[in-house]
C-alpha cells in the first residue's frame, strides 16, 4: 500500500503535458489544473520546467494562459507550500520577457497586470521582481531591432518614389518599342529572298539593332523593378517602425496613467489622514513637554535677565560708591 501511495504521488509528466495542451483561458480550467498540481508540489521543479518549455513553444495567442496558470499556482501555494514559488522563480524573468516580446499591446498589458499583482501580494522577493522588470525592458528594447534597422528618412523615401514614378513612362515607351518588331525580321521567307550578301548584312544589322534595343529595355525594366522592390521593402520597414513607435507611446501612456493612479491614491490616503487628525481648536491647551524632559536629560538652568531700569540704578549706585 505504501508503494502504491508513493507511486501515486509521482508526477506523470505525460499527463501533465496533455493537461497543459488542453488548458483553456478561463478560471475553471486554470483552477482545476492548479488543484491537481497541489498534489505534486514535491516535483515542483519538474512542473516549472515543463511549464516554461510549453510556454515558449505555444502559439502567441496561447502564451497568456500559461502566465495565468503560474499566477494561480504560486498565489494559492505561497503560504502553505512555497515549493512552487521557489521552483518558478528560476523561469519567471525569461518567461515574462518572452511573452511581452511576442505579444500584442493588449496581451502585454495583461502580463504586466499579473506582475503588479505579485508586487502587491509579495509573491516573490523584491529583487526578483525588479529583475523581471529589467528583463521586460531589455526585451522591449531589442524587439524587432534587427528587422527595423535605422530610422527611415521620409524625405529620401519620397524622392525615391518620385524618381520611380518619373521613370515609368520612359521605360514603358522603350519596352513598347522593343516589342514592336517588324514582321519581316521574323519571317524565314525574307532571308530566302535575299539576292546578295549586301542585303543579308543589312538585314543582320537591323536584327542586331532590334536585339540591342530589346536588351536595353529589359535592363531598364529590371532596374525599375529593383528600385520598386527596394521602395516596397523600405515602406514595410517604415510601417513597422511607426507601429513600434506607437506601441512605445502607448506603453509610456500606460506607465503615466499608472503613476497618476498611484498619486491619486496617495492623495486620497493623505486627505483621509488629515481629516482624522484631532481638532486642535476643540482640545484644551496642553503644555508641550520639553525635549530634555522626554529624553530624561538634565534641565538647563534658566537664564535671568535684568530689566533696563534696574541696570541703570545699579550703574548709578556703583558710580556713587566709587566716588
Amino acid at each position: 500500500s505504501v508503494e502504491c501511495l508513493v507511486h501515486a504521488m509521482v508526477l506523470p509528466l505525460a499527463k501533465l503535458d496533455a493537461k497543459l495542451d488542453k488548458l483553456k483561458p478561463d478560471q475553471d480550467s486554470i483552477r482545476a489544473l492548479t488543484l491537481w498540481l497541489i498534489h505534486y508540489s514535491k516535483q515542483a521543479g519538474e512542473v516549472a520546467k515543463l511549464w516554461y518549455s510549453k510556454l515558449t513553444q505555444a502559439p502567441v495567442e496561447r502564451k497568456l494562459v500559461f502566465i495565468y496558470l503560474a499566477n494561480d499556482v504560486i498565489l494559492m501555494n505561497k503560504r502553505n507550500d512555497p515549493r512552487y514559488q521557489l521552483a518558478f522563480q528560476d523561469y519567471i524573468a525569461n518567461a515574462f520577457a518572452h511573452v511581452i516580446k511576442v505579444s500584442e499591446p493588449k496581451a502585454q498589458e495583461k502580463v504586466r497586470r499579473v506582475l503588479s499583482i505579485w508586487k502587491e501580494r509579495n509573491a516573490f522577493p523584491v529583487t526578483l521582481l525588479t529583475g523581471v522588470d529589467e528583463a521586460i525592458d531589455r526585451a522591449c528594447e531589442s524587439d524587432d531591432t534587427d528587422d527595423l534597422g535605422s530610422p527611415v528618412q521620409i524625405d529620401q523615401l519620397g524622392g525615391t518614389l518620385a524618381l520611380i514614378e518619373g521613370e515609368m513612362p520612359k521605360v514603358r515607351a522603350r519596352t513598347r518599342a522593343a516589342i514592336v518588331v517588324p514582321k519581316r525580321l521574323l519571317q524565314k521567307e525574307t532571308i530566302a529572298a535575299f539576292s546578295d550578301v549586301q542585303q543579308l548584312n543589312a538585314h543582320g544589322a537591323e536584327v542586331m539593332s532590334t536585339l540591342e534595343l530589346t536588351t536595353s529595355a529589359g535592363a531598364q525594366l529590371q532596374q525599375l523593378l529593383d528600385q520598386t522592390q527596394g521602395a516596397i521593402t523600405t515602406l514595410q520597414r517604415y510601417k513597422k517602425q511607426r507601429k513600434r513607435a506607437s506601441e512605445l507611446a502607448q506603453r509610456e501612456m500606460q506607465l503615466c496613467q499608472s503613476k497618476i493612479a498611484k498619486i491619486s491614491t496617495l492623495r486620497k490616503q493623505l486627505k483621509e489622514h488629515l481629516d482624522n487628525l484631532p481638532d486642535t481648536d476643540a482640545t484644551p491647551d496642553v503644555e508641550i513637554p520639553d525635549l530634555a524632559q522626554l529624553l530624561g536629560l538634565p534641565m538647563p538652568l534658566p537664564q535671568t535677565t535684568t530689566p533696563a531700569s534696574e541696570e541703570h540704578t545699579l550703574l548709578s549706585t556703583t558710580t556713587t560708591t566709587t566716588t
